[in-house]
């Protein structure tokens, strides 16, 4: 339970309380026989005191967490009146006084985590990394069947900050940091990422470095070696890192046949031509904020804008565009009649059709 949700069912009891007090006097309330073992009403200010200074502490805690609020929230005077308000006579945690409580309770998950990944047999890891404002950031997520309730579970084991560049052997430390801290050496049977050539790379590491352990016996010889990859990548005989077995996004593999192995095909003038006349029409939207108000006055909200970086989400803005040729047919010829663009032609709206069922 929320802080705000408790402040709630304690106005409404007061609430409660006030309307039966209008009802009639006092007096009149004290003859009347109540039935046996039935509740009390509770003031406001006696629900409030119900509340212990732990108690407080916890759904201010959870507050900031579920909602990620800043800890400059606590901090604002408008909360804390309205906090020493609900709550006479409690110390209202601060910036100061919330952040360790918070890593207690960080600490507290992560061994109840490991505990629980102790118990299993094998678990899947996933692995995704990447840039927001300039800095580089690592997830790792968990999957596993319990072995008790045969229930699929998941759970986030890390999320760490990236110093320098996302090379193959940064990645594959940081993994195989996180599976050491865990303690799943033996337990993980796949390492599932996307098909991003530093990933690749941080697991080819560990193979070259398995193939180099297994073959000791076999004479020296000497590779020549690109200059620049000695001084782009941290020495590799250094790493002693040993990952799991490798498997790459099944999801994102489609996505690459989609996108870039259509892009491939393009060779075909005819299709190249097709593709890229209801592409520029469906991206329309993007063309100036006049254009965006448009559409949405017409068909009721914004058309979909796909990302490079989202596998998906070209997939999703034409489908969007199909279903709206589909259900609001005059809704979009109207857009397309006061942009003064050239309609879609069968052909293009069957490419739609087609694009999307082979997905």
């Amino acid at each position: 339970m929320g802080l705000y949700s408790s402040i709630d069912i304690y106005v409404k009891e007061f609430d409660k309380s006030q309307r039966e007090s209008d009802l009639g006097s006092s007096t009149k309330r004290k003859n009347v026989e109540e039935p046996e073992g039935a509740a009390k009403q509770l003031k406001l200010t006696t629900a409030f005191k119900k509340v212990s200074q732990k108690e407080l502490n916890k759904l201010i805690v959870d507050a900031v967490v579920d909602a990620m609020l800043s800890f400059s929230f606590l901090e604002n005077s408008s909360v804390r009146k309205l906090l020493e308000a609900g709550f006479p006579g409690k110390v209202i945690l601060n910036r100061k006084s919330v952040i360790p409580l918070i890593e207690k309770e960080f600490q507290k998950l992560q061994e109840d985590l490991q505990n629980e990944l102790h118990q299993q047999k094998y678990v899947c890891l996933t692995s995704d990394s990447w840039t927001s404002y300039r800095r580089a950031f690592i997830g790792v997520t968990a999957h596993w069947i319990c072995q008790k309730t045969f229930k699929r579970k998941s759970a986030a084991l890390a999320f760490k900050r990236i110093v320098g560049s996302q090379t193959g052997v940064v990645l594959a430390k940081k993994i195989e940091e996180v599976i050491t801290f865990y303690e799943l050496h033996g337990k993980v049977t796949k390492v599932i990422t996307d098909n991003g050539a530093n990933y690749v790379k941080s697991f080819k590491l560990t193979e070259e470095e398995t193939n180099t352990e297994s073959h000791d016996d076999e004479p020296e010889c000497f590779v020549p070696v690109e200059i620049t990859d000695l001084l782009s990548e941290v020495d590799v005989s250094a790493t002693n890192v040993l990952l799991p077995e490798h498997e790459r996004c099944s999801a994102h593999n489609f996505n690459l046949v989609m996108s870039k192995d259509m892009d491939a095909y393009s060779f075909s003038t005819n299709f190249a031509s097709l593709r890229d006349s209801t592409l520029s029409k469906c991206k329309e939207q993007n063309r100036s904020s006049k254009v965006a108000d448009l559409i949405k006055s017409k068909i009721g909200r914004y058309l979909l804008t796909p990302v490079c970086v989202r596998w998906n989400s070209l997939h999703k803005s034409l489908k969007l565009v199909s279903k709206v040729f589909k259900t609001q047919n005059d809704d979009i010829c109207g857009v397309i009649e006061a942009l003064k663009i050239e309609p879609f032609s069968s052909r293009e709206i069957e490419f739609l059709d087609e694009y999307i069922g082979h997905w």
